[in-house]
């Protein structure tokens, strides 16, 4: 299924307290970084992406989730009750 695509606004990303990466910030993300999914997907849009993602797999022993750019498939993140890790990254400019 595939997540919701609309970028938020400033107002609901502060309310929210979701701390935007830089363009450059998600250019640099490598494999093994601790980043949550919403922070992600929100930095991609307001970065001007057209990102998407979909979550493949979600239970009791945590989820994974796939990250599109333009329809392509740019990272994959996994997520438990530690947190959201990248597994793999291939952004480019």
């Amino acid at each position: 299924m595939r997540g919701i695509e609309s970028k938020m606004s400033m107002k609901d990303i502060k309310l929210f307290d979701i701390k935007l990466l830089s363009r450059e910030e998600l250019l640099a993300v490598e494999p093994g970084a601790m980043i949550d999914c919403d922070r992600l997907h929100q930095s991609l849009l307001h970065a001007g992406f057209n990102a998407s993602y979909e979550n493949i797999c979600s239970d009791a022993a945590g989820s994974v989730v796939l990250f599109y750019n333009d329809g392509e498939r740019i990272g994959v993140v996994e997520g438990d009750d530690m947190g959201h890790m990248v597994r793999c990254w291939t952004l480019d400019k």
